[in-house]
């Protein structure tokens, strides 16, 4: 296998060709900043320079290049493989309620072209539940396939997220590249840095990610009381303090983590990334920057060790660990690059989710305020 890296700017994208001449991939991973013009053009372009490539990937909140974290960029992830098959498919995704059902025809889709070694799925950022398309997703695959992607974002305005897909974008499709193979290798990692605090409250009213009440209590009013002041800038500072689901009887044993990008002032509720089990249980959470960086350079070292050979590494973090890190945020993807040998190709995005490993079993989740790595390399 081969691999190629690259962060440029739109106008950069014209010497493509040049800049990795001599390559031809078989798949690119395109991350954009999310102006939808300029996801049209790096989509069309990288199509149309590359015309035998699967091209994929998604709208940012930063992206993500080997010097660290940009803006108003496009950072690409080429992979030229020996021996592997390469497949796409989209399905519609728009609403929260339709999801688990999208999961589940994209991973029909996936299965019609033989059984994958690795699924990368991208879905949109906004109005969708994605730890439901996650679910429905793996519901429809053998047990143990590996899979990494995320949640399309829209910097931090919450509004209008897209996919990629060959020469399109989309703001309603879910897209995925299925790997199909013997000689692939995958390795996949997820970790946080941020640790529970404060009250457990009981979820007593939710609706997928709509969170209605916390112990019988307004969720919002709730929410807001702990917030003070920075309530004025929800969503966006829900981003800071994000739910932890905690053990009943063991408030340290911390679970998956929700990070809040909605709220609706006139219904009192949240919605979050992914859902919530009713009668599940919740803490704040907080963290510091070198916890955030230590749990960067942990997913990594967990990718390392099942990684064979010189690979490629996709990260995919979350915005709030953008807005955690501020000045700081180029030393979690130096940690995560120090892991791997000097001249690895690296690519990746800020997201509103993480697609990744979980606990031990390993089983395919949606996370928030993590970085998730993946790697690929062929024997």
């Amino acid at each position: 296998m081969k691999s190629r890296s690259l962060i440029a700017a739109a106008a950069d994208l014209e010497s493509l060709r040049t800049r990795w001449a001599g390559f031809r991939p078989d798949l690119v991973f395109c991350f954009c900043a999310p102006d939808i013009d300029l996801g049209r053009y790096a989509a069309v372009r990288v199509s149309a320079t590359f015309p035998g490539a699967t091209v994929i990937g998604c709208s940012t909140a930063g992206e993500i290049g080997v010097g660290g974290a940009s803006d108003g960029l496009v950072s690409l992830l080429g992979l030229s493989f020996g021996n592997t098959v390469v497949r796409a498919h989209r399905v519609p995704l728009d609403h929260h309620e339709r999801s688990a059902d999208s999961g589940r025809l994209l991973g029909s889709l996936m299965l019609s072209d033989g059984s994958p070694a690795a699924i990368l799925p991208f879905i949109p950022g906004v109005g969708v539940d994605g730890s439901a398309f996650v679910h429905g997703l793996r519901a429809a695959l053998p047990a143990g396939i590996p899979m990494s992607g995320g949640m399309a974002a829209d910097g931090r305005r919450f509004s209008r997220t897209f996919t990629i897909l060959n020469g399109q974008v989309y703001t309603d499709q879910a897209v995925a590249v299925g790997l199909y193979g013997a000689s692939l290798r995958v390795g996949t990692g997820s970790a946080s840095g941020w640790t529970s605090f404060g009250p457990t409250r009981r979820v007593t009213g939710v609706n997928g990610p709509v969170l209605s009440t916390l112990d019988r209590k307004p969720a919002l009013q709730l929410y807001c009381s702990y917030l003070g002041d920075k309530a004025r800038e929800l969503p966006s500072s829900g981003l800071l303090y994000p739910l932890a689901v905690v053990g009943e009887g063991d408030s340290a044993c911390t679970g998956l983590i929700r990070s809040i990008t909605g709220v609706d002032w006139d219904a009192g509720t949240l919605t979050l990334a992914g859902a919530l089990a009713p009668d599940s249980f919740v803490r704040l959470m907080h963290t510091d920057n070198q916890r955030l960086i230590n749990g960067a350079q942990l997913a990594a070292e967990q990718v390392a060790a099942g990684s064979v050979g010189q690979a490629a590494v996709l990260l995919v973090s979350c915005v709030g660990r953008r807005e955690m890190l501020g000045d700081d945020i180029d030393d979690e993807i130096d940690a995560v690059r120090t892991v791997f040998p000097a001249g690895t190709p690296i690519a990746g995005f800020y997201s509103y989710g993480e697609i990744g490993p979980h606990g031990r079993d390993r089983l395919s989740e949606l996370h928030n305020q993590s970085m998730t790595i993946a790697s690929f390399s062929e024997v």
